[in-house]
Order: C-alpha cells, then sequence, then structure tokens
C-alpha cells in the first residue's frame, strides 16, 4: 500500500484558541469596516441613518465598493481629487476583503498524514497553508486602520466630509440663483 493510499484530507476545526481569536477578530473588524463603507455610501447618497440601514443591510462589501465608486463619480465628477481620493481608498478596501475572503471563505481542512491544518478549496483540489495568529492579528489590524480611514474621510476635517459640504454649498447656491 502506498503513502498516498493513506493520505487523507478531511474538513477540520483548528483547536488552537489564539489561531481562532486571531480569525474573529478578522471577522469582526471586516464588519466595522463594512460599516464604514455603508456610511461612505449613506453620505455620499444624501440617505438618512434608516433609509441607509434598510437599503443597504443585505448588501456585499463589493456592491457597497461599486456603489461608493458610482456615487463619488456622480457627485463629485469622475476627475475630481475626492472621487480619486476615495477610489484609492476603496482599491485598499478592495484587497483587504480579499485577503479576508481567503480565510474565511475556504475550508479548513486537516492533511492526516502530516497531521497539517490547511486552507483547501475541495472542489478545485487546492491548499494553501493557515496563516498563524500573528499573521491573522496583523491582517485584522490593517483592516481596521482601513474603516478608520473611512471614518476619517467622513469626519470633520476629512475630505469627504469636506467634498460633500462643498457640493452641498454649490448646490444651495444654484438653487437660490434660480429661484
Amino acid at each position: 500500500m502506498s503513502h498516498e493510499s493513506e493520505r487523507w484530507i478531511i474538513p477540520h476545526m483548528p483547536a488552537d484558541e489564539q489561531l481562532l481569536a486571531a480569525v474573529g477578530r478578522v471577522s469582526l473588524r471586516h464588519g466595522y469596516l463594512d460599516l464604514m463603507l455603508k456610511r461612505i455610501v449613506m453620505q455620499l447618497a444624501g440617505l438618512s441613518l434608516s433609509e441607509a440601514e434598510s437599503a443597504l443591510q443585505f448588501e456585499s462589501s463589493s456592491a457597497l465598493r461599486d456603489l461608493a465608486r458610482k456615487l463619488s463619480g456622480r457627485r463629485f465628477g469622475r476627475a475630481a481629487v475626492a472621487t480619486l481620493k476615495i477610489k484609492a481608498l476603496l482599491a485598499d478596501c478592495e484587497l483587504a476583503t480579499e485577503q479576508r475572503n481567503r480565510l474565511i471563505h475556504r475550508d479548513w481542512a486537516l492533511d492526516t498524514m502530516f497531521n497539517q491544518v490547511m486552507l483547501m478549496s475541495f472542489y478545485r483540489q487546492e491548499h494553501w497553508p493557515v496563516p498563524d495568529a500573528h499573521e491573522l492579528n496583523g491582517l485584522a489590524d490593517s483592516i481596521y486602520a482601513l474603516a478608520r480611514q473611512c471614518e476619517d474621510a467622513l469626519g470633520e476635517g476629512g475630505f469627504l466630509h469636506a467634498a460633500i459640504a462643498e457640493v452641498s454649498t454649490k448646490e444651495s447656491i444654484r438653487a437660490l440663483k434660480n429661484e
């Protein structure tokens, strides 16, 4: 009997508490990033909090980024500094979401021959090493930093807050001139 025939790769839930806590941090911090993306869409679209909650509650990260890109282009213009800044921020958010998705949306498995936990796609028969808790905590921290950048952009003194205020002022002046 060959060694290969003794090898089994089976679904597995790791028992390492530090690893599981780090995965949880990645997931929770990504939830915070999604919340900040919803706030960006809410501000760009001029939605109330309850309207945004109803309209955006089931939107994916990708859909939120797409909405933010489209709304910023319409609100400020495609070549406006605010639009370009938000596109850069959203590109960073997309990379962070891809990293998170590689962790969360892959299957966790155990290679019984080597007693090694791995991430895998059972359908494609591909596998990847599981990052350690330190790497995952670094990912969680970078996701949190992006969420804070989004929050800062919306806050007083932030580029998005200033751009929205400027456009709103111009719209108000235009409306007054048309009266």
